[in-house]
């Protein structure tokens, strides 16, 4: 699984940057939502893999800016099939993709790092966005 999950990185590490998506988090009392914007212009056969690492390295990390403490949950998030929401989703025909949750009110601080690679089923990889450190409370 280790070497699958190298080989994914050094194709996506030599693909060619083209508009860079921007996400968002807003956590409006125990309603999170998470949206990508510009993923692509206009959008036809593409992917996203919303990737989340529940150790936040701000940026700093090796995958996408994401780090390896953690990283465990980023192969899963990767191998998940299309259509496994948030994780492995596809954009509507404008590069924007949006997913809401209403969280339970446990008192509990969540600090993530996410980042939103975009891949295309023919030509491989496209570009990504910059790490998002987020802290939510549930």
């Amino acid at each position: 699984m280790t070497r699958i999950f190298a080989v994914f990185v050094l194709l996506i590490a030599a693909g060619t940057c083209a508009a860079q998506p921007t996400i968002t988090i807003d956590q409006t009392g125990g309603t999170i939502t998470y949206a990508v914007f510009n993923a692509c212009a206009p959008c036809t056969g593409l992917e996203l893999f919303n990737l989340v690492n529940f150790t936040q390295h701000n940026g700093t990390g090796p995958i996408f800016g994401l780090g390896l403490l953690g990283s465990e949950a980023l192969l899963t998030q990767i191998l998940s099939p299309v259509g496994t929401e948030p994780f492995h989703v596809t954009p509507d025909l404008a590069g924007t993709y949006s997913w809401q949750v209403i969280a339970p009110a446990t008192g509990t601080t969540v600090m993530i790092d996410v980042v939103c690679v975009v891949w295309h089923q023919v030509t491989g990889y496209v570009s990504h966005s910059s790490v998002l450190a987020a802290t939510l409370t549930l």
